[in-house]
């Protein structure tokens, strides 16, 4: 299997998902331009906000993508949810990050 092939395979199935991804775009740049509000948070709190968002949204997911958390069997695909709550984790504190500058 070529790069092409491999490619052609992620973006076909990626192509259900492309609002989200124009979703967080748009949550990012909205971010940017409230930032600097009145809005003042310690990085500690950020950081907790942003693992129990991580946490909450890792573990809704199997039900997002219409699957179950009992089907989360192997070590692949507990790396997988790992690797979301830690993607939704971070999004979140750029996020608090941009709207909490000085």
């Amino acid at each position: 299997m070529g790069i092409l092939d491999i490619l052609t395979v992620l973006f076909y199935s990626a192509m259900p998902y492309w609002w989200l991804f124009v979703l967080a775009l748009m949550v990012l740049v909205i971010s940017y331009f409230i930032g600097k509000s009145s809005l003042t948070m310690s990085r500690g709190l950020m950081a907790g906000i942003s693992l129990i968002v991580g946490v909450l949204v890792g573990l809704a997911a199997p039900y997002i993508t219409l699957s179950k958390l009992t089907y989360v069997a192997t070590a692949t695909d507990w790396i997988a949810l790992i690797g979301i709550m830690v993607a939704v984790a971070i999004f979140c504190w750029i996020n608090l990050a941009l709207i909490a500058r000085k």
